[in-house]
């Protein structure tokens, strides 16, 4: 296992027909062997980038509060991501990178991986949200400079296509074909509702996230082509999204068509590498671009998100089927299934059942059990007067106190008093 700062050498990690070469800033460029994304056609290795730099881009744009940001694997005019991790990965008969990078608002993590025997390329990205802020109108544009003839005859030019290759009509599917020998090298994403697919011309470093995706028709063209994928909605802090491209090789286009689709067929069904399957594929993932999101993970009440995929709201962890009032419901114990404003009221227990804010009031006359001498009877309570007007008498109906006027309470007081003084001097 490797793990390395961005002051690390490049590596090289070779299949049976794929060979990646990845420099210390974690992109397919190894500008000491002229090599990013090799493939065996044939009996030779065929390099499908660009034989310069920088061959393999993305970038990822941004907004936290209407101001614009952005990071770019590498750049001479914006914010080059900062590499802080390469971890090599060799599993299941599998090999790949999953290089983690550090950015003012987000942590990303880009994993490109390929089975040893295989012929294809599953690219993953995981964006978290380390800000305070919400950040809004992510997108993130990953792309290759195919120039597969350069090497053979010195050419650039690839014929760059656009294609439905599901026939479900949405594009899902662009390919570059080499001209003469006619290998092909393709780009489809696993959520192609989001993921635009196309070529354009103005190959940077810095390329704008932005950029027109375009439809080359199979036309020949020196041009990079690739996927931008933009996401609906905000992505609340703490939060995570994941999106998963497949990138396939083959001896010719209908051979890369093959390729692609038995490996998307796998790398979609998991998009972002939780371990579970997505509800789409059969499985139990409720949310297959959240890390965050799959069964048996933590459930933060009352964040919006059912992180565990149980199916219940996320403002009703009791389950009574009533929203928590920290969610903006009326359930205001939604730790007790047996709390809701559907519940019937147990009169004097200390509870409040159905969460009206009266639990020893009755007959709802505004006077609690301790004030009121027949609860079952609005017309009955002990609301005396003030205490200087309290005669301190029940009334006439035997619940409640008579109250003479403020006068005669003054003068029977008064009374009282002159009286004590009487006997005194006597």
């Amino acid at each position: 296992m490797l793990f390395f700062s961005s002051l690390a050498l490049a590596t090289t990690l070779t299949g049976d027909a794929l060979s990646l070469s990845w420099n210390s800033g974690g992109t397919l460029n190894d500008s000491a062997d002229a090599a990013g994304l090799r493939a065996m056609h044939g009996e030779a290795w065929v390099e499908w980038l660009y034989a310069g730099t920088p061959w393999q881009v993305w970038m990822l744009e941004y907004e936290v509060e209407g101001e614009a940001r952005g990071v770019y694997s590498a750049s001479s005019v914006g914010t080059t991501a900062f590499v802080y991790s390469g971890e090599e990965l060799s599993e299941e008969g599998r090999l790949g990178m999953r290089w983690s990078y550090a950015s003012p608002d987000l942590a990303i993590g880009k994993t490109e991986s390929f089975a040893v025997g295989g012929r294809a390329v599953v690219v993953s990205f995981v964006v978290r949200n380390d800000s305070a802020h919400a950040v809004d109108l992510m997108r993130v544009l990953y792309g290759m400079d195919p120039d597969p003839e350069y090497g053979a005859n010195g050419g650039y030019n690839a014929a760059l296509d656009v294609l439905d290759l599901d026939g479900d009509g949405v594009d899902d599917y662009v390919e570059a074909v080499a001209p003469t020998l006619g290998y092909a090298l393709s780009m489809g994403g696993c959520g192609p509702d989001d993921f635009l697919l196309g070529s354009w011309s103005d190959w940077q470093y810095a390329v704008d996230a932005d950029v027109a995706m375009l439809d080359g028709d199979r036309a020949e063209s020196d041009s990079a082509f690739g996927g931008l994928w933009w996401p609906e909605g905000s992505l609340a802090p703490g939060r995570s999204r994941a999106f998963t491209m497949v990138v396939a090789t083959g001896d010719t286009r209908e051979g890369a068509q093959a390729v692609f689709a038995d490996e998307a067929s796998r790398a979609c069904c998991d998009q972002d590498l939780d371990g579970e399957a997505s509800v789409a594929c059969g499985g139990a993932d409720c949310d297959d671009g959240d890390p965050s999101v799959a069964p048996g993970m933590p459930d933060e009440p009352y964040d919006g998100v059912d992180a565990d995929c149980a199916g219940n709201a996320d403002g009703d962890v009791d389950g009574d089927g009533e929203t928590a009032a920290e969610a903006g419901g009326l359930d205001c114990d939604d730790a007790d299934a047996a709390v809701n404003t559907s519940a019937e009221e147990v009169w004097y227990d200390g509870v409040d059942q159905n969460c009206d804010g009266n639990e020893d009031d009755q007959d709802f006359d505004g006077f609690s059990l301790a004030h009121d001498c027949d609860d079952a009877d609005e017309s009955l309570h002990e609301g005396c007067p003030t205490e200087e007007v309290d005669t301190g008498e029940l009334s006439a109906d035997g619940c409640g106190c008579a109250a003479g006027s403020p006068g005669a309470s003054a003068a029977v007081v008064v009374g009282a008093l002159l009286l004590a003084r009487r006997r005194r001097a006597g």
